[in-house]
């Protein structure tokens, strides 16, 4: 199932990429070694350069809320009109378990 919804600046960016939901929060102790990053920022370089970050990096709460506002996220300076974000989620159906 696919579930799409519009993601706001206000409150939504941090609920966006927050560690109690993501894959980590539901491992076992003995798998959580090499923790990695839950979301990352993927795209063009220049596409991502234009708003001051790298494609890989970890998204932080911070970040996406400048992003979906139109803003640098190192200068704040408005380099985009505002834009709409939407939140994809995809869940698989009990019978794959």
């Amino acid at each position: 199932m696919l579930t799409i919804r519009m993601v706001k600046v206000e409150g939504e960016a941090e609920r966006a990429v927050e560690r109690s939901v993501a894959p980590a929060a539901f491992a076992r102790g003995e798998d959580l070694g090499g923790l990695r990053a839950n979301t990352l920022w993927t795209g063009s370089a220049e596409a991502l350069g234009m708003l001051g970050l790298r494609r890989g990096e970890e998204a932080t709460a911070r970040q996406l809320g400048a992003v979906i506002a139109g803003r640098h996220v190192g200068r704040e300076a408005q380099v985009r009109a505002d834009g709409d974000a939407y939140n994809l989620t995809f869940i698989a159906p009990a019978s794959i378990s």
